[in-house]
């Protein structure tokens, strides 16, 4: 894969797309706004679990399309590193093996170790070779803009129930400010009270 090829699309919060910006001159600052790239749909009979948690991070609804996405998008809720979430945050594209291939991830997290990017897929399609292929290159993208990538490996709320969640102290939003590239604004992350675990938190990769 030429790195120098990758692109992302944004779309921004008044409907409008940034089309095929370089990847490496994507920014947290113009990311951190973006709108999900999919418009969100429910309906009788669909087959993915979709819709929208109200975030005490965000202070907003985030979306979500599945319940293992719903499962992910609590543990980042409540973890007391994750400052601010993005649903579908951008359109991936990539020239890989001579092919153009795209790519939604389903979330991006901003943490005060740096963005994790997110995607959250059943243990029953890890191994497919389309998922296998998507998340090597989206890894390899990740890691050339310094970021991480997850692909979370277990059931994410194994062992919690929700009176875990009901009984956790909800967090404060952090202030809107930025104070640099990649970092939480002075009032948030770590230092916000109250913002807590409610169990293990996923793996990780670099």
């Amino acid at each position: 894969m030429d790195l120098s090829d990758a692109a992302v699309s944004i779309r921004l919060p008044d409907g409008s797309v940034l089309e095929d910006e370089p990847w490496s001159a994507a920014s947290v600052s113009r990311l951190q706004t973006a709108a999900p790239w999919r418009p969100f749909r429910w309906y009788q009979g669909q087959k993915h679990y979709s819709g929208t948690y109200w975030s005490s991070t965000m202070r907003d609804h985030v979306v979500y399309e599945s319940r293992l996405e719903l499962a992910r998008l609590l543990y980042a809720d409540f973890d007391h590193l994750v400052w601010h979430i993005v649903a579908q945050p951008f359109l991936l594209k990539a020239v890989v093996d001579g092919e153009i291939r795209r790519h939604v991830p389903d979330f991006l997290l901003l943490t005060t170790s740096g963005p994790v990017i997110v995607d959250v897929k059943p243990q029953s399609r890890r191994e497919l070779p389309a998922v296998v292929a998507t998340s090597g290159w989206t890894r390899e993208l990740a890691d050339a803009h310094g970021w991480s990538y997850e692909l979370p490996w277990r059931t994410l709320l194994h062992g919690v129930r929700p009176h875990h969640i009901l009984a956790a102290p909800r967090p404060s939003r952090p202030e809107a400010a930025l104070v640099r590239e990649g970092t939480p604004p002075t009032t948030g992350g770590c230092g916000r009270p109250g913002k807590s675990r409610i169990g293990p938190s996923p793996g990780r990769a670099r």
